[in-house]
């Protein structure tokens, strides 16, 4: 425990219990913000998000970042973390609210709309995948296989590294009639990988004799080259991220992760500001997930090397993808293990006992799931 922290902790409870204290503060404003966001996180499996927690949890990464115990530090953490949640979180309502808006949606260009009885809701995942429980929120389906009916609607809600559609559809794709149609509709992609896996299935729907389309509502990046892309909601870390003590121990642990001159962009590289309210406020929770990421792969004893300190790593992002993006049913681990990792109900020496996650993957005794991806 560094020095000072309980200061802090005991400073906020005094706060809190002081009758002629009435005055919140820009932390615990900020905090009740994000848990009003969250409010609907896992309703049911987990205990509710509060204020409190999101505090707890913004303690526990100035331990490990403790640059940020300077003035208003944790402030610009909080800023940050909201500007990121409010576009990437999809609660409960903003999900039946994209499902009105998918099937009132006309595809093709003819009077054919989603809600017509000859379209067919695909489900090609297992029933605790994250398709299965989109599905849940329709009206019946009508429970037609590949080669029953001519139109069917393959529904996720993200692509990442697009493996999980690519398997599920090219299976699909294989087994459907010549002729018919095949709608992907999907929340979120990450643009430089969805154009890659399109372009596959579309390869693959043509020999098959299939009409491929897509329907996207939010794009995690635009691409701005070949070399570079204007981020927006994955983190990308800039050389001078990567350099405090936690990040060399990182580094010479796991060498490849460092992933050469693609991994990190350059001190100089610049783009429009989408959706933090400054660049500095894109650098503190970029710095901070990416530190504490760091720490919580050296306190594993046997890593998986499949996740990087932001989460599931790709070719382009051996750091790992740092997707701020998670909805009302859970948090993939496509985002910054400082998000989603850990189970302090665990014992018996247990890492993942070090680290209270604000968005857990998992319940208590449930054990982790480390291989799901988008």
């Amino acid at each position: 425990m560094r020095n000072g922290s309980w200061s802090t902790r005991s400073l906020r409870i005094l706060t809190f219990i002081a009758p002629h204290q009435s005055q919140t503060s820009p932390d615990e404003a900020l905090a009740s913000q994000l848990a009003e966001l969250l409010r609907d996180f896992r309703q049911g499996e987990i205990a509710p998000i509060t204020a409190e927690r999101v505090l707890a949890w913004t303690d526990q990464v100035v331990d490990v970042c403790q640059w940020l115990d300077a003035e208003n530090g944790r402030q610009v953490l909080l800023e940050a973390l909201l500007d990121a949640l409010r576009p990437g979180y999809w609660s409960l309502d903003r999900v039946e609210q994209w499902l009105a808006d998918l099937i009132s949606n006309r595809p093709w260009d003819d009077a054919l709309a989603l809600a017509d009885p000859s379209w067919h809701w695909l489900s090609c995942q297992g029933s605790l995948k994250s398709q299965s429980r989109l599905l849940r929120l329709l009206p019946p389906p009508t429970g037609a296989g590949p080669g029953d009916g001519r139109h069917f609607v393959y529904l996720d809600d993200g692509l990442f590294s697009g493996r999980t559609i690519e398997r599920e559809l090219g299976r699909w794709i294989e087994q459907a009639s010549p002729g018919s149609r095949l709608l992907v509709a999907l929340m979120v992609v990450r643009e430089t990988r969805a154009r890659d896996v399109k372009k596959r299935l579309k390869q693959l729907a043509d020999r098959r004799g299939l009409d491929l389309r897509t329907f996207t509502t939010l794009r995690l990046s635009e691409p701005a080259s070949r070399l570079k892309e204007t981020v927006a909601l994955c983190l990308r870390p800039r050389t001078g991220d990567y350099t405090s003590k936690v990040c060399a121990e990182h580094a010479r642990w796991f060498g490849h992760h460092s992933g050469g001159a693609s991994a990190l962009l350059a001190p100089d590289v610049r783009h429009r500001e989408r959706v933090f309210r400054t660049p500095d406020h894109r650098t503190v929770l970029t710095r901070a997930m990416l530190e504490v990421g760091c720490q919580i792969m050296l306190w594993s004893e046997n890593p998986d090397l499949a996740l990087g300190p932001l989460g599931f790593v790709d070719k382009d992002a051996p750091l790992g993808l740092g997707a701020m993006v998670a909805t009302f049913h859970g948090a993939p681990n496509t985002m910054p293990l400082a998000l989603w990792w850990g189970n302090p109900t665990l014992r018996d020496g247990s890492p993942l006992a070090r680290w209270i996650p604000l968005l857990p993957r998992w319940a208590e005794a449930d054990p982790p799931e480390w291989v799901e991806v988008f």
